[in-house]
């Protein structure tokens, strides 16, 4: 039996990863399952994280799937089909890829989606949606489920607004809005049987993928000209405290290194790892596992690298940057 292919879509921050553990963990124990992701930058973070549930994962990073990595994903499905057999293998793109071409590549690779779900930060998705249109909106759009995250903070009224928003682009897709740690390994399977049987319908509703794409045309040209996202990314040689990674946050928002849409890594700490997670002015600093090395990154608008250089410790191992017009 072919390895079902689930895509977990979602802008940067929204919350893919932890999704895909809660997935593997809760609703998938004891399966065989494969993860291929996609994140923009040269330092991947999030792979280190999801290998420690047991997924067997392939990076590609320093592109997109859709387009210099073409023919890495291919190469990534043909691998883990063979070499691991997976009863699942889940895609999770970067939050900058548009989920349209994500769906080409993997009809181009010969495969065909079991189902598409969009995770949506609930409280910025109506920021974003203005902030970004068509490119934030394409991940709604082409969604079989859109999943709300971070819903802790707003009540009942803000997310039905969110909700029936993101409805308005696709009134096609399941919208579930429930707290994460409401929703139990019963609620998430049904939910994803009920986007394959949405994924099943879109031929019919939009006359299939056809074979119309292509490649040259990812420059995300539909958006104001000039605007990039810009990585940059370090593998520190150094430790941190976590009053360090917190201070390093505030810095972030306060703009002077660029507009920071997120910034993610793992790092040594003074007693074991840590895990940083930044998403537009609020910090997460907890515990992590052993990694082989550290790693930061750093995803906006008009970064300053030199700034950004300055918001750590200067014992810095290898520092890029990597530039993805949209």
């Amino acid at each position: 039996m072919a390895a079902q292919v689930i895509v977990i879509s979602g802008f940067l921050g929204a919350g893919k990863t932890t999704l895909i553990r809660r997935l593997a963990e809760a609703c998938w124990p004891g399966q065989k399952l494969a993860l291929i992701e996609n994140e923009f930058g040269e330092v991947g973070v999030d792979g280190a994280f999801l290998s420690k549930t047991g997924l067997k994962v392939r990076e590609l990073t320093s592109g997109c799937i859709c387009c210099s990595l073409a023919g890495d994903f291919a190469q990534a499905l043909r691998e883990v089909t063979g070499q691991f057999s997976p009863e699942k293998i889940v895609i999770e793109p970067s939050g900058v890829a548009k989920l349209s071409e994500i769906l080409h590549s993997i009809h181009d690779a010969g495969m065909e989606p079991f189902c598409t779900v969009t995770v949506c930060d609930a409280e910025l998705c109506l920021d974003y949606a203005e902030s970004f249109g068509e490119f934030y909106l394409d991940q709604v759009k082409n969604a079989d489920l859109i999943l709300l995250s971070h819903t802790e903070g707003l009540d009942a009224q803000s997310l039905d607004g969110c909700a029936r928003h993101l409805g308005t682009f696709n009134p096609r897709a399941d919208i579930l809005a429930a707290p994460w740690d409401t929703l139990d390994a019963e609620t998430l399977l049904q939910a994803l049987d009920a986007a394959a049987e949405k994924r099943r319908e879109v031929p019919a509703l939009q006359g299939g993928l056809g074979h119309m794409h292509h490649h040259h045309d990812h420059h995300h040209q539909d958006h104001e000209a000039g605007q990039v996202f810009v990585s940059w990314a370090c593998r520190p040689a150094c430790s941190y405290t976590p009053e360090q990674l917190q201070a390093a946050a505030r810095a972030l928002a306060g703009g002077s290194a660029g507009d920071i849409l997120r910034a993610k890594g793992v790092v040594r700490g003074g007693e074991g790892w840590l895990e940083f997670d930044y998403i537009r002015g609020h910090a997460d600093v907890r515990p992590g596992s052993a990694q082989a090395d550290s790693a930061f990154c750093v995803i906006g608008v008009g970064l300053q690298p030199e700034r950004l250089a300055n918001l750590f410790p200067t014992e810095i191992a290898e520092k890029r940057l990597q530039w993805e017009p949209f």
